[in-house]
């Protein structure tokens, strides 16, 4: 049966899916086979994350066989999501993505240290820009890059897409995992001042769940 039609209170709505407010992962686990079955093409996993990555991309319909990779490496942040090197320069559908998941003893907010749900939430973010990349010519894609550098280019990049996994039916696992980074003992207060000014806070992501 495809994943689409698994239950935990979970409707399709346009082919998109609505998560509801915390995801069972002790249900969801018994499913991972089928999730794999229905979602692995063109993907390669971090095995200690599978679950939650297979979860979020069942929020993508759209990025079911855009070619991603998952990779650990040590970053300035928890995670990123860009094209793979020169891919940048191919053409939409045919380019090749990586996430880098931060799980070294650098990270300011372990990825391990967050619930089930939160996770779902971040891997659904970085997937989020993927897909708004793959919207995108490369030479807009690349001005993204340049623009990035910039602080309100930033800001109103990163909302938009935390909006765009809102809209995702992501939104309550972004909200957790914005509520931990602000209520994480360890998170850099340097940093969570960095996440205030750049991305929604869990508050605005509460607003933005509770219109009609």
């Amino acid at each position: 049966m495809p994943f689409l039609f698994f239950t935990q209170k979970t409707t399709v709505i346009s082919q998109k899916i609505q998560a509801p407010r915390l995801y069972d992962e002790l249900l969801w686990s018994s499913k991972k086979d089928s999730l794999h079955k229905e979602l692995s093409t063109n993907k390669t996993f971090i095995p200690e994350y599978e679950l939650e990555t297979l979860m979020a991309l069942m929020h993508y319909p759209e990025l079911k066989e855009t070619k991603i990779v998952f990779k650990s490496k040590k970053l300035n942040s928890t995670m990123v999501a860009r094209p793979k090197g020169l891919n940048v320069l191919r053409g939409r559908g045919k380019r090749t993505y990586v996430i880098y998941i931060n799980n070294t003893d650098n990270v300011k907010v372990p990825v391990d240290s967050v619930s089930f749900n939160a996770k779902i939430g971040v891997i659904g973010h970085e997937l989020a820009h993927i897909l708004d990349y793959e919207n995108k010519s490369s030479l807009r894609v690349i001005a993204n890059g340049f623009g990035y550098s910039n602080k309100k280019f930033r800001a109103k990049f990163e909302r938009a897409t935390d909006q765009r996994t809102i809209d995702h039916g992501l939104g309550w696992q972004c909200r957790d995992w914005s509520y931990y980074v602000y209520h994480y003992k360890n998170t850099p207060p340097e940093y969570l001042e960095y996440k205030k000014k750049v991305y929604m806070s869990y508050t605005e992501i509460e607003e933005q769940l509770q219109k009609p």
